[in-house]
C-alpha cells in the first residue's frame, strides 16, 4: 500500500479527533480529552457555574461512519492506482471527504451549542490553532518523508523536484487554496488540510450569524447553498 495514502488518511482521520476533542474549550497542553465527547450542560453565573460539572455527550451514531469512510477513502485512492481491481464499489470512495467536512461542521456547532456559554467562541486565529497544534507536526512529518522520497527518486531517476514556492505553499498549508498548486504538491492527498483552514478561521463568523436565523431561513439557505453543483 502506497505510504502517502496511509499518511494522508492518518491525518485525516486526526484532524477530525482534533476537531471533536477540542470544540469545548479542551486545551492541547494539558490533559488529554477523548474524541467524539462533547461538553454540555447550562449553567449559571458566579459560584454555580464555578462548581458546576460538565456533562460529556459521547456522539455514538458516528464512529463506525467514520470508520467506513477512513477505509473507503484509502480503498478509493487505491482503485485509482489500479491496486483492487475494476471494481465500482471502490471507484467512489472519495465521496466520503465532503460528509468529513460536513461532519466536523455538526461536531462543532453542536458542542459549541450544548456548552457552558454557547456565545463564546475563539477569536478565528485561536479558534484555527487550537486544532492545527496537534495536527501539524504529523502533517509535518509526512511532508519531510515524503520529500525525502522524491530527492531519493531524483537523484536515482532523475524525477523533477516540485518548485521551491509550491513546497512553500504546502508547509504553510496553502497548497488547496490555488487549483494549479494542489497537484503538483508533495503529498497532494493532504490537500483537505488546506482546505480546513478557511473553515476554521470562518467558523465564529458564520456560528453567530447562523444562530439567529429561524429554521425556515436556515433550509432555504441550505437549498440556495446546495444550487451551484447541480447548476453547474
Amino acid at each position: 500500500m502506497p505510504h502517502n495514502f496511509v499518511q494522508s488518511t492518518l491525518v485525516f482521520v486526526r484532524a477530525h479527533d482534533t476537531e471533536e476533542a477540542s470544540v469545548c474549550g479542551a486545551h492541547f497542553g494539558g490533559a488529554a480529552v477523548a474524541p467524539e465527547h462533547v461538553q454540555g450542560g447550562d449553567f449559571g453565573d458566579g459560584q454555580q457555574a464555578a462548581n458546576a460539572q460538565h456533562v460529556r455527550e459521547h456522539l455514538d451514531g458516528i464512529n463506525v461512519a467514520r470508520l467506513l469512510a477512513s477505509v473507503h477513502i484509502v480503498v478509493g485512492h487505491l482503485y485509482q492506482k489500479g491496486a483492487t481491481g475494476d471494481i465500482y464499489f471502490f471507484s467512489w470512495g472519495y465521496t466520503w471527504v465532503p460528509w468529513f467536512f460536513m461532519l466536523s461542521g455538526y461536531v462543532n456547532t453542536h458542542a459549541r451549542l450544548h456548552s457552558s456559554r454557547p456565545d463564546n467562541v475563539d477569536p478565528p486565529l485561536m479558534f484555527a490553532w487550537k486544532r492545527l497544534a496537534p495536527i501539524y507536526p504529523a502533517y509535518a512529518v509526512t511532508l519531510l518523508v515524503a520529500l525525502i522520497v522524491r530527492c531519493a527518486k531524483a537523484a536515482a531517476l532523475g524525477a523533477r523536484l516540485p518548485d521551491w514556492w509550491i513546497l512553500s505553499s504546502q508547509g504553510l498549508l496553502m497548497q488547496a487554496w490555488v487549483p494549479w498548486l494542489t497537484e503538483d504538491a508533495l503529498q497532494s492527498h493532504c490537500w483537505f488540510l488546506s482546505c480546513l483552514v478557511p473553515y476554521w478561521l470562518g467558523f465564529g463568523f458564520l456560528y453567530r450569524r447562523m444562530r439567529t436565523l429561524s429554521v425556515s431561513a436556515c433550509c432555504l439557505l441550505l437549498f440556495i447553498l446546495y444550487l451551484p453543483p447541480w447548476i453547474y
